[in-house]
């Protein structure tokens, strides 16, 4: 459900709306919201979306759940400029120097996930051939029984892109700040954004195909 208030007592209706609140619906009520500089409520051909304008447009949440090892995010948008490198969504702890995990647009028609810990950032990257995307990763702090970080990112369900590496550590996230819209060192995103979710533990292939076949759907592709 979309607002147009912080509140949460009024309901946008129609394209063109400023969306300043977006209901969570996995129950634990962290919504995200913005009163200053909110995304626009857009609609056509039965697709309905966030429109953000790559300079200031995001919603933020601040402490969401915990996670200290792996947690699976997905997002379904479309960029606006594949020349630049955009922000879909980022979990950030506190700023750059911190704990982060982001998904991202890249130059061309590639999307990065990105982790960064005390100023130390590791990153994989996945092409895709068109800017209308369903972007899954995952990240994992000693993946494979070993003290080795895993970052792995997937395009429209298809096989994941892998870096795995001991450095640099990925450090416990805690209870940090979510944003979409906004990316690693406030990089903001331009174009449409369809949905997102964000688990605590990585989605079987089944329930990864499942939900990115929904969020394809939701899209329009």
């Amino acid at each position: 459900t979309l607002w147009t208030n912080t509140a949460r007592t009024t309901q946008v209706t129609a394209d063109g709306d400023l969306v300043r609140a977006m209901d969570d619906k996995s129950g634990n009520g962290k919504h995200v919201t913005e009163a200053t500089n909110p995304p626009i409520y857009r609609t056509s051909g039965g697709l309905h979306w966030l429109e953000f304008d790559g300079t200031n447009d995001k919603l933020d949440v601040t402490s969401i759940v915990a996670t200290t090892d792996v947690v699976h995010m997905f997002v379904a948008g479309q960029k606006d400029s594949p020349a630049n490198f955009e922000g879909f969504m980022v979990i950030d702890t506190t700023g750059t120097s911190g704990g982060q995990r982001h998904i991202g647009a890249s130059v061309g028609t590639a999307f990065i996930a990105d982790a960064r810990s005390a100023n130390n950032n590791a990153s994989v990257t996945v092409a895709d051939s068109t800017v209308t995307t369903v972007v899954d990763a995952v990240f994992q702090n000693n993946a494979f029984g070993a003290s080795v970080n895993s970052i792995k990112i997937g395009a429209n369900g298809g096989s994941f892109s892998v870096r795995a590496s001991a450095s640099p550590a990925l450090s416990n996230i805690g209870t940090p700040t979510l944003s979409i819209g906004r990316g690693l060192t406030n990089v903001y995103f331009s174009g449409k954004f369809y949905g997102a979710l964000i688990r605590d533990e990585e989605l079987s292939s089944g329930d990864r195909a499942a939900l990115v076949a929904w969020m394809r759907a939701k899209a329009g592709i």
